[in-house]
């Protein structure tokens, strides 16, 4: 599972779909025509990018004409490959209703080769059929998935095929389903589907029928053990107070120490007595009950456009922006830098020479600097390399880009690299040099590294500055950055200690120092006295 896309790329992303900025596609069919973009095309759909590169007329001309498909539910996937999401909120989108789009658009991501918008349509369609499967729409949806001109595809058919399982009783034999029943009969397809679904089950035991009828606030299991098969055994458990994480040991110690993950596929009865058979078949059968499409991918529809965007980084693919920093290049593509970020927007649009050559030069940064923002702005992250020697700084010099090329998100991440590597060398040569980087370059106004400076250090100001055994380098850049110094002692007055901090006052000069609980020696920094032990301090603890 990897992250979703972050919030100023999607917004980004909607807008070029909506203006055309940057596109160097076009998709027609009919009348109509998209402008659109190759990289996010050809990142989500094998299809695009097999018709968009190599000798092709499509590559050639930058034109692809999908004139067979229905132009409004091509419309609707290529909203999605901008968005993440279609609606099918409405009950009429463009004379479809909501079970009918969701078909049409299992079926062009499935022809297209676009997994997710696969998985979406397929959820949403699950979600239609469990509560409009007695509607018309339902006998449509038959004809649709299973018809002789439809591809099979397997997820789609299986959540049809099994809603029409789960309610064949009422579907086959009442009479105002004529519509749902003759659409069953021309289609041979779902016909076959279907018989061969119901063969998967078994029949209905005589012991099973009894755990239906004396249900009686338990749950019945059906042991699938071999000594409990052959005697066709079944037990009963008292789920009330039942904790789901609790462990349970079938009787004939078939199986002992399963969870309900495991005895859940084996529930013959519950306590509303409500009958689940169990499959003679292993999981791979070709239909189930109902169809399970919650596969992991499920949850995050960005994960192809994410993992795409990695290669087209190593990639000279669709690319149409140069990046030069000193004697290093990076090929990039306008819709992501812009999408993501103002100043790049600006740098690309209007009469400006970067604009019209596709070439930006930055003199001003470091090519380590440039080589992780533009990571960033491809994978969401950015590595430190292992030659780096001083990690701390290439963190604040990203942290400063970011400031600078507008991209908060970024500059986030910067921080949070930041604070965690200075937490582990928090009294390193490398966080001092860190520190006068910082304050040399950071505006005043800066209210995330800078107070994040201070709350490392006033954690560790007792072994910072202790007048002994404290750090030089940090007495001297408290004594050479006022600002510096004020900002420790900020930090090191807020309240906000958690309880962690103890108040004690010096017997000598009757100072009131605030001492870290966890401290197992201290020693008044006007060096009143010589170390005292916690225990010491507690005799002048102040109440």
């Amino acid at each position: 599972m990897g992250r979703p896309v972050p919030m100023p790329m999607m917004r980004g992303l909607h807008n070029v779909f909506t203006q055309g900025e940057y596109s160097d596609l076009a998709i027609t069919c009919g009348e109509r025509t998209w402008k659109v973009h190759r990289l996010v095309l050809c990142t989500q759909s094998e299809y695009f990018r097999k018709a968009c590169n190599g000798t092709f007329a499509e590559a050639q001309d930058r034109k692809v004409d999908l004139g067979d498909d229905d132009v409004h539910v091509l419309a609707t996937m290529l909203h999605y490959l901008y968005h993440f999401d279609y609606d099918d909120q409405h009950h009429f989108v463009h004379g479809h209703d909501a079970m009918t789009l969701n078909i049409c658009m299992a079926l062009i991501a499935d022809k297209y080769n676009v997994q997710p918008l696969l998985i979406l349509a397929c959820e949403k369609l699950k979600g239609r059929v469990s509560t409009h499967w007695d509607t018309p729409a339902f006998a449509a949806a038959i004809s649709l998935a299973f018809g002789t001109s439809s591809p099979n595809c397997k997820r789609l058919r299986s959540i049809v095929l099994g809603a029409a399982i789960l309610h064949a009783k009422e579907l086959f034999h009442d009479k105002k389903f004529e519509k749902f029943q003759k659409a069953a009969r021309e289609q041979t397809d779902f016909c076959f589907e279907y018989a061969t679904a119901i063969s998967a089950h078994t029949a209905i035991t005589d012991s099973e029928k009894f755990a239906v009828k004396n249900a009686n606030g338990a749950t019945w299991f059906k042991c699938p053990g071999e000594t409990c098969q052959k005697h066709e055994g079944l037990f009963r458990v008292k789920m009330s107070g039942f904790h789901p994480d609790w462990k349970l040991n079938c009787p004939m110690k078939c199986n002992m120490g399963k969870g309900m993950d495991f005895w859940g596929e084996h529930i013959v009865a519950t306590d509303e007595a409500k009958f689940k058979r169990a499959k003679k078949t292993p999981p791979t059968a070709p239909v189930a009950i109902m169809a399970n499409t919650n596969d992991a991918d499920d949850k995050l529809q960005h994960a192809t456009l994410l993992n795409g965007l990695k290669r087209a980084f190593t990639s000279e693919e669709h690319s149409d922006l140069t990046i030069i920093c000193e004697d290093r290049q990076w090929k990039a593509h306008k819709v992501l830098l812009c999408a993501q970020s103002e100043w790049f927007q600006k740098a690309c649009a209007g009469p400006w020479k970067e604009g019209k050559e596709g070439t930006i030069t930055l003199q001003e940064d470091h090519p380590q600097v440039i080589d992780a923002m533009l990571h960033w702005f491809y994978e969401y992250d950015y590595v430190t390399p292992q030659d780096q020697e001083r990690p701390l700084i290439l963190d604040l010099e990203v942290y400063i880009a970011a400031e600078k090329y507008l991209l908060p998100n970024l500059k986030r991440l910067a921080a949070t690299k930041f604070g965690q590597r200075a937490e582990l060398n928090w009294k390193s040569k490398g966080f001092a040099v860190a520190i006068v980087e910082a304050y040399n370059n950071l505006p005043e106004s800066d209210c995330v590294l800078k107070p994040k400076i201070a709350r490392i250090v006033s954690k560790h100001r007792m072994d910072l500055f202790h007048p002994v055994k404290g750090n030089e380098a940090f007495k001297f850049l408290a004594a050479r950055i006022p600002e510096f110094a004020r900002d420790v002692l900020i930090a090191s007055s807020d309240t906000g200690d958690n309880g962690q901090l103890e108040k004690d006052k010096c017997p000598t000069c009757k100072k009131c120092l605030y001492i870290e609980k966890e401290t197992e020696h201290f020693v008044c920094p006007k060096g009143c006295a010589g170390q005292r032990t916690m225990k010491n301090w507690a005799k002048y603890k102040e109440r």
